[in-house]
């Protein structure tokens, strides 16, 4: 089933309709909350397919910012591609959908680790972020953001470190215990940079 549905390991946590069709995978945390927005998420994306098809171009905006959330959305390119196709975009949704690509293009830098390289990956995640393109709405930030704490740390950069350690710190990763504590000897050796 695994194979079926896409999923990268275990556990995967899939989506399907009564017919059995795959409507999407959880990717959000694995709380009450979490699996209630991933199912409210779930309805919208059935909702926004339906009046697609019935014509409606609105409706376009919400199906992608679903299927990006799910990770329906096979490549960046193809994100771009349907984005610039968007008649009815508010400024919010436009947000919205930058976030959701951003997390797109950094998924798709990390399938590339092996052969980009650690460092290579985390140089790009600098630079998206000092582009303003950073990943919203699902797990990738945690990765975004520690490739962007791990080039800080290679290059000694204080500020941008501060600035992903608060951001992970912030996340249900590093609430984990063992994970904040990491992050607090991350912290530690920061604050000796300077002196």
């Amino acid at each position: 089933m695994l194979r079926e549905v896409g999923g990268r390991g275990f556990p995967t946590i899939a989506l399907l309709s009564p017919e059995g069709d795959l409507i999407g995978k959880h990717n959000g945390p694995r709380t009450a909350e979490g699996f209630v927005a991933s199912i409210d998420n779930a309805a919208g994306l059935v909702s926004a397919r339906a009046k697609v098809a019935e014509g409606d171009e609105a409706a376009k905006t919400d199906l992608l910012k679903y299927e990006l959330q799910f990770g329906l959305v096979e490549t960046l390119d193809a994100a771009k591609k349907r984005f610039e196709g968007l008649t009815k975009v508010s400024p919010e949704q436009k947000k919205e959908l930058e976030g959701l690509m951003a997390g797109l293009e950094f998924s798709e830098l990390m399938g590339q680790r092996g052969t980009l390289g650690e460092e290579v990956v985390a140089a790009k995640a600098v630079e998206m972020y000092k582009a303003g393109r950073i990943p919203t709405g699902n797990d990738a930030i945690d990765f975004w953001f520690y490739g962007v704490l791990t080039h800080a740390r290679n290059e000694e950069d204080a500020e941008l470190a501060g600035k992903a350690i608060e951001v992970l710190g912030a996340t249900d990763v590093f609430k984990d215990p063992r994970n904040s504590k990491m992050l607090d000897e991350i912290r530690k050796e920061v604050a000796g940079w300077g002196k």
